[in-house]
This record gives structure tokens, C-alpha cells and sequence, in this order.
């Protein structure tokens, strides 16, 4: 428990209010997306109810040590005579949140793997080209009794190379257009 008065201005009037304790949350939603949680005052219903004069409020929070999904019923049945509204807990909207981010995972996991075929198509066309080039210098190279092993392998170092250059290149251009 501390001591101090927060004011609160409700429809244009400032009404002090006592601070009668502070709270830390254990784990939060909020704070596990942000890092940080927005600050939060703890104003009694009925408090409210009399300082704005009304009767319907946007939102409102509960705390009770009854069971989440009994209390969630009474609540909805109660507001269901009264017309319009929604009710929503933070374990849906974890759950909505983290089905959003499975689905975008999987759609940047194919486009991934679609930009994989892509290089890769362009290294084999590349490769490709550079022994269709150099049909002679493979000729060449042959009738002086270079085995085919080595000349394999002189173009399969030239593919990895220029593989990773081209991956540092992609590294660099993508860290610095996110930078």
C-alpha cells in the first residue's frame, strides 16, 4: 500500500482519487507482445456509475476467483436483455493472435522456399551458360588430360562461389533496406 491521489478527468471535470495499493502482474499478454504495459487505473464500477451519470459503458474488466468461463455466462445472459454487445478474454485473443502468426509464418515459409527454387534455378541456368561458354576450354582442357573429375569440380567450385557471394550480396542488401 502507498500513499497519493491520481486525478481522473471524467466528462471534462478532475475528480482525486486515493491510491490504495499498486499490483504486478505475473505474466501478461501485453507485456510479452510490447515489453511494456500501458498504464491502468482501477476505478470501482459503481464509482464510475456515479461520477458520469451513466449507465452503459464501453468496456469492462473483471477480476474474480470464480471460474473465467461460469462468470463469462452470467455476464453474457445478463447482457443479452440489454441488446447489442460482445464478450471477449485475453485467452481468445491470445489465441486469435497467435493463429494470426502461424498463418503468416507459414505464408513467408513458402515464400521462402519459393525464393530458395528461384536462386537455385538461377544458379544451375548460370552454371549452365558458363559451361555451354566454355565448350572449347572444356576441350581443351580434355585434350591435354585433365580428367573429367577436375573439370567437374572447377565448375562446382565456380557454382558455390558464386552461390555465396550472391547469398553475402542478398544478406547485406536485405540488412540494410531493414536497417
Amino acid at each position: 500500500p502507498i500513499t497519493g491521489t491520481v486525478c481522473l478527468t471524467v466528462n471534462g471535470r478532475e475528480f482525486p482519487f486515493t491510491v490504495i495499493g499498486t499490483a504486478r502482474a505475473k505474466s501478461s499478454l501485453l507485456k510479452n507482445l510490447t515489453g511494456t504495459l500501458p498504464p491502468l487505473l482501477l476505478v470501482p464500477y459503481s464509482t464510475l456509475w456515479a461520477l458520469t451519470g451513466e449507465e452503459t459503458f464501453d468496456r469492462i474488466a473483471l477480476r474474480s476467483d470464480e471460474d473465467s468461463a461460469v462468470l463469462a455466462n452470467e455476464i453474457t445472459a445478463a447482457l443479452a436483455q440489454k441488446g447489442t454487445f460482445s464478450t471477449d478474454s485475453l485467452a481468445t485473443q491470445k489465441e486469435r493472435l497467435s493463429r494470426l502468426l502461424s498463418l503468416l509464418s507459414a505464408i513467408l515459409t513458402v515464400a521462402g522456399c519459393a525464393a530458395v527454387a528461384v536462386a537455385g534455378s538461377g544458379v544451375l541456368l548460370t552454371q549452365l551458360s558458363a559451361v555451354s561458354d566454355h565448350v572449347r576450354e572444356i576441350g581443351v582442357k580434355k585434350a591435354l588430360g585433365a580428367p573429367r573429375r577436375r573439370i567437374l569440380a572447377e565448375y562446382l567450385l565456380q557454382a558455390a562461389t558464386v552461390s555465396l557471394l550472391g547469398a553475402l550480396g542478398g544478406i547485406l542488401l536485405g540488412g540494410g533496406a531493414a536497417v
